[in-house]
Formats: structure tokens, sequence, C-alpha cells
């Protein structure tokens, strides 16, 4: 029998956790404001909701099923306060609405208010990932500060690369197959041995002309990178 599980939220989690739930359960979704029309006879309930409403919501639902959100920096005590069997369901994933992503090998991290609220996590999460790990609140804020830092930070520096490259009339595609490299690199001798450039040349003459021809808030930025990446190397 297909578990049953109520998907509440109506952002990009929620969007993608319904699709990729459909073939493996009975699935319900039900927004926020829907709540007077909550399901009570479902076996996992999922809050894919904003951080800030998370314990809102928790506190104002019935204690049924089993209750988990999908925050990386969200604790487990925003539930377990509210809920008698709750944990966590956190997809390491960049999620977009209408961006298809394969939740084959996606890596998914639970934490749970016992081991068996843990093991039926893990069960709901094997069903659609092969890449399930057990991750306390503690390791959890950690993995999405990683993230913040590898996805995040890395976009928007390449949105910076795409206003630089605008001027001249050259599409960000062209810097596609040196990231792609740079990715397969790292991924396969580390981002330390896969450093290269400027700064981790210690060519301060090129760092120098670079900034120069920066606006001051870009230069600022390059700036603080480029002093961390000679550092990180200096000992080298």
């Amino acid at each position: 029998m297909k578990p049953r599980v109520v998907v509440i939220g109506q952002g990009n989690v929620a969007w993608h956790l319904l699709r990729a739930l459909e073939p493996v359960a009975e699935v319900r979704h039900i927004s926020s404001r829907q709540l007077h029309q909550l399901p009570t006879d479902a076996h996992y309930y999922i809050l894919a909701v904003s951080d800030d409403a998370i314990a809102q919501l928790a506190a104002t639902t019935p204690d049924v099923g089993v209750w988990a959100h999908t925050s990386g920096s969200i604790p487990l005590s925003a539930l377990s306060q509210h809920k008698t069997s709750c944990g966590v369901f956190y997809p390491l994933q960049t999620l977009t609405k209408d961006v298809p992503v394969d939740w084959s090998h996606l890596p998914i991290f639970i934490e749970g208010t016992s081991a068996s609220v843990s093991k039926q996590l893990q069960t709901l999460a094997r069903s659609i990932s092969d890449n399930v790990h057990q991750a306390d609140s503690s390791q959890r804020r950690q993995l999405h500060i990683a993230a913040v830092m590898a996805c995040n930070f890395a976009n928007h520096l390449w949105d910076i690369s795409d206003q630089l490259l605008r001027p001249l009339g050259v599409d960000f595609t062209a810097m596609v197959p040196l990231v792609q490299a740079m990715l397969s690199k790292a991924t396969l001798i580390g981002p330390h041995d896969a450093q290269t450039g400027p700064a981790r040349r210690g060519d301060t003459n090129v760092i120098q002309s670079h900034i120069e021809s920066l606006p001051p808030d870009l230069a600022q930025i390059y700036s603080i990178l480029s002093q961390h990446i000679i550092k990180e190397y200096e000992q080298d």
C-alpha cells in the first residue's frame, strides 16, 4: 500500500516534491491557506513552506502522523515543541518551478525525534532517491551554509560575469565550457587543488589591474575573494 503524504506549501520545494512523490505515494497538496481542508489520516505531513512559517503552522495543525519540514537552517525543535512524531526532510538541491530535477541521486538529509521516525522518513526518502543520509540540526545548518557558498554565491558570481559580458556583446554561454571544466576538475581532484587564476598564482599586478577596471562594489568583491584565495595558498 502506498503511503499517504500531504505536502503543505506553494513554493518551489512543494512543487517539486509533489511531482517526485506522485509515482510512489498517494499525495495531496494543501496550501497554507487551505489548512481547514487538511486530512487527518495521512502517514506524512511535509511542510514545504518558508522558514518563518514552520513553527506557526506546526502550532496550529493537528498532531497526527509524522510531520517534517524541508528547511536547511531551521532546527527540529521548531516542530518538536508542537508535534509528537516529527523530523526533517531536507533535499539538498536548488529547485525552481518548471525546471525538471532528477531525484534519483539527489541528496536528502533526514532527522527525526526518534529512531522510529527517522526510519520512516528515510523509507519515504529512499522511495525517490538512492542518496539518503542522516544529519542533525547542527550538521544540517553547516550543510546549508556550504550549499549557499557552492550554489547561491557561485550563481551570483555567474550573474556578475554575465553583466560584465553584455556590454561586449558576448553571451554568458561563452563561460559554460569554463564553468563545466572547473566543476569537473573540482569533483575529480577536490576544489582546493583545482583552484587556478591570478590570486592562486599570487599575481598582484593582474589583480590590481582588474580591481581598477571594476566599479567600486564589484572591485570590493573581487578584492575580498582574491585576498582570501591568496591567504589560503600562501603556505603552498
